[in-house]
Formats: C-alpha cells, sequence, structure tokens
C-alpha cells in the first residue's frame, strides 16, 4: 500500500520558511516602494548595495548591477554625507527615516536633491532599504496638522503638544532643549528661497535624529528650535551639528551662533505644573522679541517656570469666574452715512492685566482658557444688551478660533442666546485669527447656527495673510473686517487701491459687508471711502469707551460733508 509521508520540520526547515517569509516582506516593500520611488536600494549592515532597481541608469548613468557591492555612501556627493549619517543615526535609533533631502553622484555632476525615505528590517540581518524620488513631486500633507513640513518639525504649537505628552509618559525623555539660531535672517538674504528651506529642513532632519522617538522635535520661530531627549544627550553634540550643517550649506560664511537652554524636567512637579512649565517655556520662547526674554533667564530651573505659569493660570481662572473685567465700546461708522452702525466691544482687565489685553487673551488661548474666557466675554455683553434701555444699539463680541471648533463653546453659547431673544439682531460675533482655526468647515456649522438663529458673524483680520481667503471660501458670514496693517500697506503701494477695491468689490459680490479697521487719519479715511469700504473704525472717529457706548456725531460729522443735492 502506497503510504503518503511528510518530512518532519527541522530547525534548518524552520529556518528557511522564516527566511522566505521575510523576504517575502521584502518583496512587497519593493513592490509597494515603486507606487512611490524612482530609485531603490538594499544595502546590507555594513552599507554596502546588494540590490539597485529603478531609474539606475537614468540617474547614475550605469546599469544596477556596477553598483552592487559599493559602499552606498560613495554614490552620495561629498558635501551630502554628513546629511546621510544623520539619516542613518536616525534608522539606528527608529528603523525608519522620511523625507530626508540628499544629493547622488552622477556623470554631470550632482543631482538635484531627492527625497529619501529608508526602512531597517531587523529580521533581515538588519538590512537597509532606501527609496528616492524627485522632490518636485512632494507636496503638504492637508492632514499633516502642526508640521512645518511633510514628515518634518512640529510648530510650535504640536510641539507644545507632544512635549508635554512625552515628558509625562516616557520616563527616557526627561529634558528639553530650546536652540537659538543667529544669523537666519541673513543667511536667508543670501541664498534662493529653496536653499533655504534645505537648510530648514537639514537642520530638523538633525533635530529629528537626536530628539526622543525620533520626531519630538519643533521649529518655535525663525531661528529658535526645539526638541525632547533623554539625559544622555550632549548639548554640545547639538551646537556643533548644527554649525556643521549651516557652514556646509553656505560654504566660506560665518559660523552661526548657537544659544541653548536645557530644562531639567526630574523633579517633584506633579502632571499639571509640568504641563504648565512646559507650555510656559516653549510659549515665552515663541516670543523671544519680548525685552525681558533671554535664554539664560528661561534656563533657570522648572519648577520657577511652572510656579509662574500656575500663578498667571490661577489668576487668570480666578478672574473670569468673578467676571472680574470689564467692557470697552468703540464705535463702528457707516462709511456712507456716519452713523454709528455697532460698537465693538473689547475686553478690558483690571489691574496688572490691564497693561496688555492682547498678551492675556494669546495666554488664554495657549493654555485652554480661551472658551471659558470668551463665553465669559458673552455672557457680560447679552447682560448689557438685556439691561440697555436703547434697543438700537447693536455690539460685537469677539470669538478665538480655538473656541469656534468647541463643541463646549457652540452648544453653551446657543443655549445662553435662547435664553436671551432680546439680543437678536443686536449682537454680532467676530471670528478672531489670533489662533488660527484648526477646523473650517466644522467651524462653518457653529457660523452657520449663529446666524439661523438672527446673529451676525463677522470674520477679523481679512487680509493679514494668505489663509484669509480660503477662510472665506468655506465660511458664509456676514461681514469682514479688512486688516488695519494691510489697509496702511495698500495705501502706500502703487497697485494698492486697485487690490483693495477689487477686494470689496469681492466681497459685495458674495453679499458680505466690509469693515476698514485702524483708520486713524483723515488720507486713510479718504482712501479706504474711495475703495469702496462699507463701515469705519479707528481712533479717527471714535476710541473705545469704557462701560458705554459712546457716539459723538458732531465729530465724526466734518469728514462726512453733506450732500448739496440734499439740500
Amino acid at each position: 500500500m502506497d503510504t503518503l509521508t511528510q518530512s518532519p520540520e527541522t530547525p534548518a526547515s524552520k529556518a528557511l520558511e522564516r527566511l522566505r517569509a521575510v523576504r517575502l516582506d521584502r518583496d512587497r516593500f519593493v513592490a509597494l516602494a515603486f507606487c512611490w520611488a524612482d530609485l531603490l536600494f538594499e544595502l546590507d549592515d555594513t552599507g554596502s548595495v546588494i540590490f539597485a532597481s529603478g531609474a539606475v541608469q537614468s540617474v547614475l548613468g550605469c546599469h544596477p548591477d556596477q553598483i552592487r557591492g559599493l559602499s552606498f555612501r560613495d554614490l552620495v556627493v561629498k558635501e551630502d554625507r554628513h546629511i546621510l549619517r544623520l539619516a542613518e543615526t536616525i534608522l539606528r535609533k527608529h528603523g525608519r527615516v522620511d523625507d530626508v533631502s540628499l544629493r547622488l553622484r552622477a556623470p554631470g555632476g550632482p543631482t538635484p536633491p531627492l527625497a529619501l525615505a529608508g526602512h531597517r528590517m531587523a529580521e533581515l540581518d538588519n538590512h537597509v532599504f532606501l527609496a528616492f524620488h524627485s522632490r518636485d513631486r512632494v507636496t503638504l500633507s492637508d492632514g499633516a496638522k502642526h508640521r512645518v513640513a511633510r514628515d518634518s518639525l512640529y510648530d510650535a504649537g504640536g510641539f507644545a503638544q507632544v512635549a508635554k505628552e512625552l515628558l509625562q509618559d516616557d520616563a527616557d525623555a526627561n529634558r528639553m532643549t530650546l536652540v537659538s539660531l543667529a544669523g537666519v535672517a541673513a543667511h536667508k538674504d543670501h541664498v534662493s528661497p529653496h536653499q533655504h528651506q534645505d537648510l530648514d529642513q537639514l537642520i530638523g532632519t538633525f533635530l529629528r535624529a537626536v530628539s526622543a522617538r525620533g520626531d519630538a522635535a519643533g521649529m518655535i520661530g525663525a531661528g529658535r528650535y526645539g526638541l525632547v531627549h533623554d539625559i544622555g544627550l550632549d548639548i554640545n553634540d547639538i551646537r556643533h551639528g548644527i554649525c556643521e550643517i549651516v557652514q556646509r550649506h553656505q560654504p566660506g560664511g560665518d559660523v552661526p551662533a548657537v544659544e541653548t537652554a536645557t530644562l531639567d524636567l526630574d523633579g517633584d512637579l506633579d502632571e499639571h505644573e509640568l504641563a504648565q512649565g512646559v507650555l510656559y517655556a516653549i510659549n515665552t520662547f515663541h516670543q523671544a522679541n519680548r525685552p525681558e526674554f533671554t535664554l539664560r533667564n528661561l534656563g533657570s530651573h522648572l519648577s520657577t517656570l511652572a510656579r509662574d505659569a500656575a500663578a498667571t493660570v490661577d489668576g487668570f481662572k480666578r478672574m473670569i469666574n468673578a467676571s472680574d473685567f470689564r467692557m470697552a465700546f468703540q464705535p463702528v461708522i457707516d462709511a456712507r452715512t456716519g452713523g454709528a452702525h455697532h460698537f465693538e466691544a473689547l475686553a478690558r482687565f483690571n489691574g496688572r492685566m490691564g497693561e496688555a489685553p492682547f498678551r492675556y487673551i494669546t495666554f488664554a488661548e495657549e493654555t485652554g482658557l480661551i472658551v471659558d474666557f470668551d463665553l465669559a466675554m458673552a455672557e457680560k455683553a447679552i447682560a448689557w444688551l438685556a439691561d440697555s434701555a436703547d434697543r438700537r444699539v447693536r455690539i460685537a463680541v469677539n470669538i478665538s478660533g480655538k473656541s469656534i471648533v468647541s463643541a463646549r463653546y457652540a452648544d453653551t453659547l446657543i443655549k445662553m442666546l435662547s435664553q436671551a431673544p432680546v439680543t437678536r439682531d443686536r449682537l454680532i460675533f467676530e471670528i478672531t485669527e489670533s489662533a488660527q482655526v484648526p477646523d473650517l468647515a466644522g467651524a462653518n456649522q457653529v457660523v452657520q447656527r449663529l446666524r439661523q438663529s438672527g446673529y451676525a458673524v463677522c470674520l477679523d483680520d481679512f487680509g493679514a495673510g494668505a489663509a484669509s481667503f480660503r477662510y472665506l471660501s468655506v465660511m458664509e458670514v456676514d461681514i469682514v473686517k479688512l486688516d488695519g496693517d494691510a489697509i496702511h500697506q495698500a495705501m502706500e503701494a502703487n497697485k494698492g487701491r486697485a487690490f483693495m477695491t477689487a477686494l470689496t468689490t469681492l466681497c459685495r459680490n458674495l453679499d458680505v459687508r466690509t469693515v476698514a479697521e485702524m483708520v486713524d487719519s483723515p488720507e486713510l479715511l479718504s482712501f479706504v471711502r474711495g475703495c469702496g469700504v462699507d463701515y469705519l473704525q479707528g481712533y479717527l472717529l471714535g476710541r473705545p469707551n469704557r462701560d458705554r457706548p459712546k457716539y459723538d456725531p458732531a465729530a465724526v460729522a466734518r469728514y462726512f460733508p453733506r450732500d448739496p443735492a440734499e439740500g
């Protein structure tokens, strides 16, 4: 009788099966990489090329077989080999690397910068797979929130969030270093925008390579960076590494001044104090143009920063809970008639906070208190309108870009308004861009809820940046307030009048009214009226007045000569 027999599994057969599975994974990796890459390489654990595919002939001028056995470093231009070392560091620590810019050696000279992505497979004897494509095809990802560039540094807000999470959850990540690089602006003046962008990316690659988790680094401002790392990182290595990158990027240039401050995060701080201290340090560093700022005083022990932050937070919370602030009212004038259309209600804080309202509004946005403050401001405005004997007066209150996307803010505000029908058609909401709106579609839903309830909505600071037009295309509003600085610049520019006229015409075609702010001179008044704005606001026509709306028709009338046709 024939008998079917099956060979018993041996250690060798098991090993062979595992190797086949790993190679199958490798083949899948290669196949998927071709969806993205123009060039593919596999390196052994010594960095030698054992496989090459893709556009090797057209890019490097040789057949793939000719580079097998060569050190991959020899394929990289000499000036970029320090970047390759950074990529290798990231691969050793984290297993993968993304969006590193490298130039390869080619017969006609260096290739343009190519975008590199790499993956190290520990299961395959630590072989490394590298994929390259032309950087011209790289696009920013809409989903990569808080990133300066795709797979690159976080911005200040994103870095603050990542830093808090890591410092609370990762026992090895117990240091935060802030880096200030002098001369960035001067460097920008001597190179092309593409070269300066490359420098930013190289510094970002380096900082990510030495940071915790391989991505715990951020660009906090021009020439200002931050990273979270472990105690073993030598800060001098950071300074030397950045200096080397800048000097290689601009041969013959001055040695940059690199200043650092390292915050020791060990100690007896609880999670709340730690988070506030980190946030306070990053925000202070972000506002490095403040006269009292130096990295030296920022580098003091974190507990001092935490106490300062906690004291300010607690004081702000008490102020909100006690409604211990006042409103000042500034008139917004009809550009055609000179009459008061409405009054903007501005927050004025008592005591020390009265010195710089904008600074404390920004502080509230950064510490998560802005929703409570905006609700307190709306509540005060609603109460004022309910008590006002003059039912013709309309007032406007601000909504931070962070509040408008908060479900708690929207639900609480709508409930407050439903209980005060007297405010309908008398209360206007201005969405400010002091904190950019992170979810325009979600914000528009809240805007439409307000409009459907009988409340006009204004988009503040319009024209201050390119994002303004995207805001207007997504959010349906009733009014836009033209940024005062943009208006002043337009008045001085050769084509400024044409630009402002086109802007007001666009808004009028969209059935959106316009307000010109910071109207502080007769010349500016004449300019914006000539450009077709609907409403005017500025010191020339009325300053903020505490406690009650104040409008002086006689003072405004001299800027609005009577039409002779009226007799």
